[in-house]
């Protein structure tokens, strides 16, 4: 075993591992003996459970590639010869969250606290922000096959939902303060209608696939079964059963930067999906459904094609 490997612990900056006596961050890490003993080589995993899942490894040797959210990881002994690169969400296995609230200090409670790190948007940012639908947002919306409408209950349980149909014939403008999204059969769960009945006030973000800009709008909602607004968001033949009527409060268009970031519209930069649940396997998991993974993927491919419109 290289000199090292076996006392190597997570660096502040969950960037890498270095010697538990040294505290410093190791440079050329992979270069020198230990990155040898941590991953000789690298492979992408499509069936990661072996590894991934293995709680002692998460616990012993963890590598954060501080440029993306790759995890590289070895065997707990650092006998293996080849380590893996799964993608990984970036947190302390060891610690929980009780620990870590408890050790949280540098807490902003008011907007005067924020600000002062922050700082305040120019005019130009605040002044970007409408009460209509005008012509520039109206092509956007015309365009967006995707939306993602934000509701709350009357507890104060936030829920974000996405809804999606074929650019040009989803959501209805009727008017300048006035927007219709159809109600496609979902899961019945209703958590955004019933949310509605509530509290009406919405927020929605419109999204266009490779358009680096996203729309928002924030207004109040109700919900209609009027037969001409149906017939009007009728697709593929069929009605939807009621329709999310918006007026419109707020609009504005939101920059590009958190697309750049996450290269949300470049395929190059995707991971790769394959290590991911399906929702079959989560329903089974988290419901303790009686059914097995075949079973509920059967179920799940029949209702998409029988009711998605």
């Amino acid at each position: 075993m290289a000199q090292g490997c076996d006392h190597l612990i997570l660096d502040e900056r969950l960037q890498i591992f270095h010697p538990r006596e040294a505290r410093q961050p190791v440079e050329g890490w992979m270069d020198g003996p230990m990155g040898k003993c941590l991953a000789t080589r690298l492979r992408e995993v499509t069936e990661p459970s072996a590894v991934a899942r293995d709680d002692e490894l998460y616990a012993n040797y963890r590598v954060i590639d501080s440029s993306s959210s790759w995890g590289i990881y070895t065997h707990p002994d650092a006998t293996h010869e080849l380590g893996v690169r799964v993608p990984t969400p970036r947190f302390w296995p060891q610690r929980t969250k009780r620990a870590i609230m408890a050790e949280l200090e540098n807490v902003i409670t008011d907007s005067a606290g924020l600000r002062e790190i922050i700082g305040s948007p120019s005019h130009r940012i605040l002044n970007k922000v409408i009460d209509r639908i005008d012509e520039l947002a109206a092509r956007f919306i015309a365009a967006s096959p995707f939306a993602v409408i934000a509701s709350r209950n009357g507890d104060g349980h936030l829920d974000v939902s996405p809804r999606g149909d074929a650019a040009g014939s989803f959501v209805k403008i009727i008017d300048q303060q006035t927007l219709a999204v159809p109600d496609r059969p979902g899961n019945r769960r209703l958590d955004t209608l019933t949310n509605i009945l509530d509290d009406p006030n919405i927020g929605i973000i419109f999204l266009v696939p490779g358009k680096r800009e996203t729309l928002r709008i924030s207004g109040t909602a109700q919900i209609v079964r009027d037969q001409w607004l149906r017939e009007e968001l009728t697709h593929q033949g069929k009605l939807p059963d009621l329709a999310i009527v918006v007026t419109v409060k707020r609009l504005y268009f939101h920059c590009a930067k958190s697309m750049i970031r996450s290269h949300l519209w470049q395929p190059d930069e995707w991971l790769a999906t394959e290590h991911l649940p399906s929702l079959a396997e989560t329903m089974v998991t988290h419901g303790r459904l009686s059914e097995s993974l075949d079973e509920m993927q059967t179920i799940i491919d029949r209702d998409v094609a029988e009711r998605l419109y």
